[in-house]
């Protein structure tokens, strides 16, 4: 199976801003806004109908007043195991530009500012209320918490995911220069410091 896609994605502004009001149409879209879109090559990678991990098959996109940008991503973790956390669609005021610490530590848009919902493979039978390092449990294998579910740069020969959102190396720098460059545009000198949305769409 390949593990990225032919092309980027080939979303326009008005289509996602489609998919973002039938989402959630309760919100108001702000100047500098993060969008990861689940299985977006759906049935173009992998098993046809089924959301694949271990592969490039989502997109993350860039949505300001001067720029809308598409990139391949994962959304996925890396592996099926015991505990490891998938993000659950959702809107999240969490994220700030800092540092993943991975195993090559990078700039990167990290989890620092807010919760987040992720779903942990193996706990569907966990109690709900039950609190420990995974989180604390909202049944159904569902967690909430500080998990550092970040943006950052993955693998070539793999996605590098144990639950972040990872963007394909060789599109990685062109990406977070035009993040950052946007946020510096937008925020000025509180670029690092302001809260990041991201949105993920399942």
């Amino acid at each position: 199976m390949a593990l990225l896609p032919p092309s980027t994605p080939k979303e326009t502004r008005q289509g996602l801003l489609d998919l973002m009001r039938k989402a959630y149409p309760d919100r108001q879209i702000p100047n500098y806004l993060l969008v990861g879109k689940r299985g977006y090559y759906l049935n173009s990678m992998g098993d046809k109908g089924r959301n694949d991990r271990k592969v490039y098959d989502d997109a993350i996109f860039l949505l300001t007043p001067n720029v809308f940008a598409g990139f391949n991503a994962n959304v996925d973790p890396s592996a099926w195991r015991q505990d490891i956390a998938t993000l659950q669609p959702g809107w999240y005021e969490s994220y700030q530009f800092d540092t993943h610490n991975g195993s090559a530590p990078h700039p990167a848009i990290c989890q620092r500012a807010g919760t987040v919902i992720v779903y942990r493979d193996g706990t569907q039978n966990v109690k709900a209320g039950t609190e420990d390092k995974r989180g604390v449990c909202l049944g159904k294998g569902l967690w909430v918490g500080m998990f550092g579910i970040n943006i950052h740069r993955g693998g070539k020969n793999g996605t590098s995911s144990l639950g972040c959102q990872t963007v394909p190396p060789n599109q990685w720098d062109a990406f977070y220069a035009l993040a950052k460059g946007e946020a510096v545009r937008l925020f000025g000198t509180r670029w690092s410091r302001v809260t990041i949305p991201y949105c993920l769409i399942g």
